[in-house]
């Protein structure tokens, strides 16, 4: 795993001529307008499926232009980021591949890349017929659309790039792309990744769609901030999430049973009134997460 700091400096002349941005969501919206506002890219196209969104999208400025059709992307087009649920991503880029310019470099935003980077086998890789690498910008919201897409959503954040069997001057090129959205880039094989946001992302979304789920409607009038707080991802679109778990489901199963073990001594140390041992589970809680305060300040 490499790490580095980020670079809030916008580049001097912009990095690419033309970024397409398929998904003008809440991510691909903030890639547009941290990319617009940092004059990463000269032009910045909106791509999906829904025109009137696109056309709400331009109109907020979010984008510059937008089209439908792959025919239509511009020939100048020399970054496309696909910012699709994860079970499209690979479908999407196999749709435009053949509209895309032979040097375009072409990226996703999503959380799983496994099941990715085995879809495209055939295309990509040092062998393959485009420069594609995997990179999953941690960052985002429980709200979706564009309408709350910001263009500083990605400054601070750290950044996963996948190099798994791609030329390094792709890879060089996409980590300076997020770098000059504001983000701190880890390098992480495929794997490495998935098995690591299994419980960093993946496993809260789930743990917090419980606690939630289990709260009954008389009960809510006294829920207090640490309920609220401790659920708040599982606001997050459901049938988004649905993709994400499934397309990563081992290592959330795994992660999902070291939580089910942690969580069943809690119940042994207070079936026992083992004093002792529930302190040594609330302290260990409680060190791993002040440490994450240090390590961000």
């Amino acid at each position: 795993m490499k790490s580095d700091l980020p670079t809030l400096s916008a580049p001097a002349t912009p990095l690419f001529d033309t970024l397409v941005v398929y998904g003008v969501g809440l991510l691909g919206g903030s890639v547009a307008l941290a990319a617009k506002s940092r004059h990463v890219a000269r032009h910045i196209v909106g791509m999906g499926r829904h025109a009137e969104r696109l056309a709400a999208a331009q109109q907020a400025g979010v984008i510059d232009s937008y089209c439908i059709d792959p025919e239509q992307i511009p020939p100048q087009t020399d970054l496309f980021v696909a910012a699709a649920p994860v079970d499209r991503i690979a479908g999407v880029i196999r749709e435009v591949i053949a509209a895309l310019p032979a040097n375009c470099l072409v990226t996703d935003v999503g959380s799983t890349k496994v099941e990715l980077a085995a879809s495209l086998a055939d295309l990509t890789g040092e062998q393959g017929t485009i420069p594609f690498v995997g990179s999953h910008p941690i960052a985002g919201g429980d709200k979706a659309g564009f309408e709350h897409a910001s263009g500083d959503l990605f400054i601070g954040r750290t950044c996963v790039i996948c190099p798994d069997h791609v030329v390094e001057s792709a890879v060089i090129k996409t980590e300076r792309f997020w770098r000059a959205l504001g983000m701190q880039i880890v390098r992480m094989s495929a794997q490495e990744h998935d098995e690591a946001l299994a419980t960093t992302s993946h496993l809260p979304h789930v743990a917090a769609a419980a606690l939630a789920g289990i709260l009954p409607d008389e009960w809510q009038i006294v829920t207090g901030a640490g309920f609220r707080d401790t659920s708040r991802v599982a606001m997050g679109p459901s049938e988004l999430w649905v993709s994400i778990l499934e397309s990563n489901r081992e290592p959330v199963v795994q992660s999902l049973e070291r939580l089910k073990d942690q969580l069943g001594a809690f119940v042994q140390a207070l079936k026992t009134n083992d004093s002792k041992k529930l302190l040594e589970l609330l302290q260990a809680g409680e060190i791993r997460r002040k440490q994450l305060e240090i390590d961000e300040s």
